[in-house]
């Protein structure tokens, strides 16, 4: 399996403005999505962060990729010396190299930790309000936590 063709295309995520201490951030951010093609039709995707000056680089590479076997990627980190670019690339080859295989990614850097992943949030009630009209956002209760009606999900055993 060699790689045979290399795209490069950059986007343009919304992201809401938020104020910080530093101001407000852009409404987007930017991505470069890579994706590679092989002699036997599989097609590997990966991502770096950043934009024009990312896709130029990952573009400049393009000579170390075509032709390259995904499941040689030391002498690609050795011969790109950059950890961002190299990080695309190899998220491309690993893609390419699991899909090969038949096995998820995760299997190739050592197997699965865990099935599902819980996730949690504070926001989960918005109100106005009452004196500008402005939203403010109080928790309702941790998800997925043991202590769902706890505050703050301190477990019983410390109260």
């Amino acid at each position: 399996m060699r790689v045979v063709e290399m795209n490069v295309t950059p986007i343009a995520v919304p992201d809401p403005p938020l104020r910080n201490s530093w101001g407000i951030h852009e409404p987007y951010f930017m991505r470069v999505i890579i994706q590679l093609r092989t002699d036997n039709g599989l097609i590997g995707l990966g991502e770096a962060p950043g934009g024009g000056a990312t896709a130029a680089a990952l573009q400049a590479a393009r000579p170390h990729i075509v032709g390259l076997d995904p499941w040689q990627l030391e002498p690609l980190r050795v011969t790109l010396r950059n950890a961002r670019l190299y990080s695309a690339f190899e998220e491309a080859c690993l893609d390419l190299i699991g899909k090969e295989a038949g096995r998820p990614v995760s299997d190739l850097l050592g197997g699965t930790v865990r099935r599902t992943s819980h996730s949690r949030h504070t926001c989960s009630i918005r109100k106005r309000a009452r004196t500008n009209g402005a939203r403010s956002c109080r928790p309702k209760r941790w998800l997925g936590s043991r202590n769902a009606g706890s505050s703050a999900g301190a477990s019983s055993a410390s109260r």
